[in-house]
């Protein structure tokens, strides 16, 4: 059992730290071309999208043909989000690296304290919890990010007035590359799932599935006596 809860650590530190790095570091950018008929020119909007996906940062001309408009923003910030989803990774690589050092150098330590393990177990827990519920949010977060970035719900929106009436004048060059947040999502579900798994073993581990020890009194250690 601590063999496996061992190398389950050990995968689990590998994992947040996976998710923690396809994250910050993914960086793409969507780009638009609009026509300009009357310059017979073409004007390129681009919207980038990196950590903490604040999407709202980008700035552009509701009419790009013409100057004098007013600008204009994406919807939505998901800095929020993004940032809980790292911070777990980050915590839960830290708990998984001190269960490292505490199997290896406290391992007598923790099988005879039974409030250690008691402490394992529900901290494994929470984390389970933390991990659906962050990961989930952050799923949430990107298909917002992708719907808002979209050329049609820009011009539906208002955010891009001079593409509505020539929607030919306006295409989207290239949507931009997510594979590294879909790549961080898969990250955080297996996270939920490795710890999830193990959750058993911890249990049984636990006064709530052995018993508290009962205390030998001293008495009970006197020698027989004739």
């Amino acid at each position: 059992m601590i063999a496996f809860v061992f190398v389950s650590r050990i995968v689990g530190l590998l994992l947040g730290i996976f998710a923690f790095s396809t994250t910050t570091s993914h960086s793409t950018t969507s780009i638009i071309h609009v026509h300009c008929p009357i310059e017979n020119s073409m004007v390129q909007i681009n919207i980038n999208v990196s950590f903490p996906y604040n999407i709202a940062s980008n700035g552009f001309k509701t009419d790009p043909c013409n100057p004098k408009s007013a600008d204009s923003h994406p919807y939505g910030s998901y800095a929020f989000q993004s940032i809980g989803f790292v911070v777990l990774a980050i915590l839960s690589s830290l708990v998984c690296l001190l269960g490292l050092i505490v199997y290896i150098c406290f391992d007598e330590a923790y099988r005879e304290n039974y409030k250690l393990p008691n402490a394992d177990f529900l901290l494994s827990v929470v984390i389970v919890c933390l991990w659906i519920v962050c990961t989930t949010v952050w799923a949430d977060g990107f298909v917002k990010i992708k719907h808002y970035i979209d050329l049609q719900t820009l011009r539906v929106n208002g955010h891009l007035e001079g593409c509505k009436d020539l929607p030919h004048k306006c295409i989207t060059v290239s949507h931009g590359k997510f594979a590294s947040i879909y790549a961080s999502l898969c990250f955080g579900y297996l996270n939920a799932l490795l710890w999830a798994g193990k959750l058993w073993f911890l249990f049984s581990e636990t006064s709530f599935y052995k018993g508290q020890p009962v205390p030998i009194k001293e008495e009970d250690c006197e020698p027989f006596r004739i």
